[in-house]
């Protein structure tokens, strides 16, 4: 049976079928154009500090687990700027998970920044 599918298998993608069957091959060109996310920075020490950098640790890695919540929560902050009333933003869960990690950090301030241009900047926490 394999050997009649091998036969068959020049014939089948010489032919138009071959434009047909491209569509189901994936390309792999998934991460062309990365743009660079928003990031958090923290004011603590009279000055604006980045995001630590993480090791990566490939079986236990608490540190780079931390940064994937914290990028997940400006993301869902993100989402919650988009989407409802900045009237009532202290009582927003994603603002006040900011707060605290803000605090926990060391800091007194938030600013979220995109492509090096501040977009969002905390009161003080």
């Amino acid at each position: 049976m394999a050997f009649f599918v091998l036969m068959l298998l020049p014939i089948v993608l010489g032919g138009p079928w071959r434009r047909s069957l491209r569509v189901l091959v994936p390309s792999w060109r998934f991460f062309e154009d990365i743009e660079p996310g928003h990031e958090l920075w923290i004011y603590q020490d009279q000055s604006w500090q980045p995001p630590p950098p993480v090791a990566n640790n490939l079986f236990l890695n608490p540190e780079g687990l931390l940064e994937l919540a914290c990028r997940d929560l400006v993301h869902t902050f993100l989402t919650d700027l988009e989407y409802r009333d900045t009237a009532d933003l202290s009582d927003w869960p994603s603002y006040q998970l900011l707060q605290n990690l803000t605090r926990q950090r060391g800091g007194s301030q938030f600013k979220l920044t995109s492509h090096g241009q501040d977009f969002f900047l905390s009161g003080t926490c």
